[in-house]
């Protein structure tokens, strides 16, 4: 499980590995007991592997899988006190640890984002969309958004992306839902073919 990244900022830390290795060969890395309750308590290959890889992320920044505890709507938070996210796909996971509330998302270039685009862009976004390349970074950051709240948000109604800039690597995107009002700044880059988002700001009207 190579390690692609660590960026460690004053108020969060940003880690994403490559995982290149098979339920057999995490067998052998994660301590049995561990790995039994993992493989017990999860049912599909592909989620199994999601948890080992955040059972890894977790270990590489001292933390044990324990101290994470989830929240009735599902999101994830340590023990410290400090906020977690995580996101997996392809052969790529990447963790979020932060002072605040957070949210990142990982995704791996697929045409099946064009099939539904009318499912999650509003009107007022087909200006900006017109480049294709902004519908994939459309999906992971309003993917971003749902996992900062964690329940009650609708891609289409309650996120409008308001800019993407690739160059500065943000996206100011604005927020009007169940949670309030407001805006986000969400941060951007490309990873290999992956399009990775995240953010810790959320700035109230």
């Amino acid at each position: 499980m190579p390690l692609l990244s660590i960026d460690t900022f004053p108020d969060y830390q940003l880690i994403v590995w490559e995982m290149d290795e098979s339920l057999i060969d995490m067998q052998r890395i994660i301590p049995t007991q561990e790995f039994k309750k993992i493989d017990t308590n999860t049912r599909l290959e592909k989620r199994k592997i999601e948890k080992f890889g955040q059972y890894l992320l977790l270990k590489s920044m001292g933390i044990a899988h324990s101290e994470v505890q989830y929240e009735q709507n599902g999101k994830p938070l340590l023990i410290s006190g400090k906020h977690i996210s995580f996101t997996h796909s392809g052969n790529l996971s990447a963790m979020l640890i932060s002072d605040s509330n957070c949210g990142i998302d990982l995704e791996i270039q697929s045409d099946k984002i064009l099939r539904i685009v009318s499912k999650f862009i509003s009107p007022k976004e087909r200006e900006i969309m017109k480049e294709k390349e902004n519908i994939f970074w459309a999906w992971s950051i309003k993917e971003v958004v749902f996992k900062y709240f964690g329940e009650r948000v609708l891609f289409k109604d309650h996120i409008t992306i308001l800019e993407i800039n690739k160059e500065l690597k943000k996206a100011i995107v604005e927020y009007d839902g169940f949670h309030g009002k407001g805006y986000f700044e969400i941060k951007i880059d490309r990873i290999k073919n992956y399009y990775l988002a995240y953010t810790n700001s959320f700035t109230s009207k």
